[in-house]
């Protein structure tokens, strides 16, 4: 369950629980931080798709909000193709 979360909503909360800011929507987390390959990727990045964003925790990995059905999980950070991978820290 995701408690009415949406994925960018998800991800949003996260850092924010860390004192950082992050825009709302997934295609506008698209821009945030800096960029960094796959192979440079550490957890805590973001992995941005197309209409749906997710935090690497590593082994190649994201935790993010699935769906309502599925709710906060962990997917393969390569299950579909990856836009871009953002770094805020």
């Amino acid at each position: 369950m995701t408690n009415g979360a949406d994925c960018s909503g998800f991800v949003q909360a996260v850092y924010a629980n860390f004192g950082i800011s992050m825009p709302r929507t997934s295609s506008q987390m698209r821009s945030a931080g800096v960029e960094v390959s796959f192979e440079q990727a550490i957890p805590g990045d973001v992995f941005c798709y197309e209409g749906h964003v997710g935090i690497y925790i590593g082994d190649g990995q994201i935790v993010n909000a699935i769906d309502e059905t599925h709710g906060i999980g962990i997917s393969s950070a390569t299950y579909t193709n990856i836009i871009t991978i953002r770094r805020l820290v």
